[in-house]
């Protein structure tokens, strides 16, 4: 049977033997759950759950609607929930559900990373093979008389698998993003296969894809997204978490190349993601550490000090932003290093945990009616007509499928799949590394005040503080030419380079270990500017140099509202994208070691 008609068939199934749970349940004795479950008739009313306000507003819903809603609530909560409490409870409910045809032993583990819904599923089936109940071969026909009515699954059962880690065993060196050991990102079990047909493909699941389901299911479209690995499993959780208002160019720059009145827009695009990205984050109620600690631009050597007021002054007369130049004096109430001789000081920025912010924008967009695959790369697209409808047909190891519009938002991992694409987007390497966590006098001596630092160099490098006291230090320490599996194998020997770097700028961090190291690529337009927009007739949006965070959630909702017809919605429409020079760049980026030189060159010569 087709794995999608099994998982409507197991909802159905569900909705049944809730409903005659009631009468069927003849009681439980204590087994090793969490809860404790009297004996004798049993009623949700009387059930010793856990009253947290999270999973109490849960059980209210499930009691107070129709049974089909609460299943599928049920369902979706023991799928998403990033508590583990609330996951535990809404697989026992699951357990007591399944109790009238089990004989009442246990059926499905609680444990955190078990696909229960598909267990229960395996088990149903079985026991209807072995007689287990004379009930069940009514209750699973019943079922599939109403799956055979659907065409495609209206939800994607999602669980916690976690992506596989790394360790190096003669250093300890965790080669993998500190932010994955904070969170489980949920995968798609590989056994659910694609619709035949969508509205929109989306292919990538970041920042852009994700904010793009979202939007696009909340506004009724049938949309499905495609991930090649685990959902943000490229840059976007691989960064530093930072949330600023800013572009990659200098301002002064893009004044001379564009106007005044162009950067304006530009840097009001850059303000407004910024607050997209906050807004996004409170009405989903998502907990990823938002928090506001302002960020320092710092002067790593003397003649920065010019540019620093320059770049004060075109922000306060151009932009109207309120900045503060601080001295070196000064700084040093700012950050506890000699290394910089002053620093520009913006209270607007914001800091998150990037995987826990990916994690909310998955349940975002599932709890939206996206259909969520990850492990499913788009290998290959081509134009094709369905019914008389002209539209795309995409081919991943799950299948092919068909849509009208595909968008594309695979940002520094761009590749042949798009070569229209692929000929406008420079991926560049970043590393980070994260120190064990730091004892509360060095937390107060580094950054007292919590900010978020980057320095002026071109070989730039960029510092912050985690929640639980860790050192994130960062930088741009290879322009060469890369795929991700030859930056991951960089990876331990760019951490000795970065522990140099770090200690530089805090020598006082010269017995404190390095614990984590990882890299992230980058996405870069050749003007070093966003875009978004259509090329031969495909959506997308990229080019975030750095700013994937705001820029990639803002834009990917803003070119789905353009694709469903919004007029006016694409901010970027009339900022065409552009290519190298005589066709010179076809994606493999040959030419970052001679820009590695003439920026190592400028750093020198500043």
């Amino acid at each position: 049977m087709n794995p999608h008609r099994l998982w409507s068939l197991l909802r159905q199934a569900l909705i049944i033997l809730f409903s005659l749970h009631f009468w069927l349940l003849p009681g439980f004795t204590k087994d090793t759950s969490p809860f404790s479950v009297p004996k004798g008739p049993t009623s949700l009313s009387t059930l010793n759950f856990p009253q947290s306000p999270t999973f109490t507003h849960q059980l209210q819903r499930l009691t107070s609607s129709s049974l089909s809603d609460g299943i599928n609530h049920l369902l979706r909560l023991s799928s998403f929930s990033p508590h583990a409490e609330e996951i535990t409870t809404a697989r026992y409910l699951l357990k007591l559900l399944a109790n009238p045809v089990q004989a009442r032993r246990p059926l499905i583990h609680t444990t955190i990373g078990t696909n229960a819904t598909h267990l229960l599923l395996k088990n149903l089936e079985r026991l209807h093979r072995d007689g287990a109940s004379p009930i069940l071969g009514k209750v699973l026909k019943f079922a599939r008389d109403l799956e055979s009515q659907e065409e495609i699954p209206r939800e994607i059962p999602l669980f916690y698998d976690g992506e596989k880690t790394h360790t190096l065993p003669e250093t300890g060196l965790k080669t993998y993003p500190y932010w994955q050991d904070t969170v489980r990102i949920p995968v798609t079990a590989k056994e659910i296969p694609l619709p035949d047909r969508a509205d929109v493909v989306v292919v990538g699941g970041g920042y852009t894809g994700l904010s793009a389901a979202r939007t696009l299911a909340q506004h009724g479209t049938r949309v499905v997204l495609l991930e090649a690995q685990t959902f943000g499993g490229g840059a976007s959780s691989r960064n530093a978490g930072m949330v600023l208002p800013m572009l990659d160019a200098p301002v002064e720059s893009l004044i001379q190349k564009y106007g005044s009145d162009m950067v304006r827009r530009l840097y009001a695009i850059s303000q407004a993601s910024v607050e997209y990205v906050i807004r996004t984050i409170r009405n989903e109620g998502m907990d990823c550490d938002l928090s506001r600690p302002g960020h320092l631009l710092v002067a790593r050597k003397p003649s920065h000090i010019g540019y620093l007021y320059k770049e004060s002054e075109m922000m306060a007369r151009t932009l109207g932003d309120r900045v503060t130049i601080l001295t070196r004096e000064n700084l040093r109430q700012e950050i506890g290093s000699s290394l910089y001789y002053g620093g520009l000081l913006i209270e607007d920025g914001f800091s998150l945990n990037p995987a826990r912010y990916i994690l909310g924008l998955v349940q975002a967009a599932a709890k939206a009616g996206a259909l969520l695959y990850d492990q499913s790369s788009a290998s290959h697209l081509e134009r094709a007509i369905r019914k008389g409808e002209s539209g795309y047909q995409i081919f991943t190891p799950r299948g092919k499928i068909w849509s009208r519009e595909v968008l594309i938002a695979t940002g520094g991992h761009t590749g042949n799949l798009t070569p229209q694409l692929q000929r406008r987007v420079i991926p560049i390497a970043a590393y980070t590394i994260a120190t064990k966590p730091l004892p509360l006098h060095l937390i107060q001596e580094l950054i007292p005040q919590g900010r978020m630092v980057y320095d002026t160099m071109h070989f730039l490098h960029y510092f912050r503080l985690t929640p639980d006291g860790r050192l994130l230090f960062g930088g741009r320490e290879s322009f060469t030419p890369e795929t991700a599996f030859s930056a991951r194998k960089k990876g331990p020997r760019l951490a000795r380079l970065l522990h140099q770097d770090m200690l530089k700028v805090f020598p006082q961090l010269k017995s404190t270990s390095v614990e984590y190291v990882w890299d992230g690529m980058v996405d870069y337009a050749f003007d070093q500017l966003p875009h978004a927009g259509v090329v031969d007739g495909l959506y997308y949006a990229t080019g975030y140099s750095g700013h994937g965070i705001t820029l990639g959630t803002y834009l990917g909702a803003k070119i789905s509202q353009s694709l469903l017809g919004f007029r006016d919605s694409n901010p970027l429409e009339k900022l065409p994208i552009p290519q190298a020079p005589l066709g010179l760049y076809n994606g493999w980026p040959w030419f970052l070691p001679l820009a590695a030189a003439w920026y190592k060159f400028l750093d020198w010569l500043s």
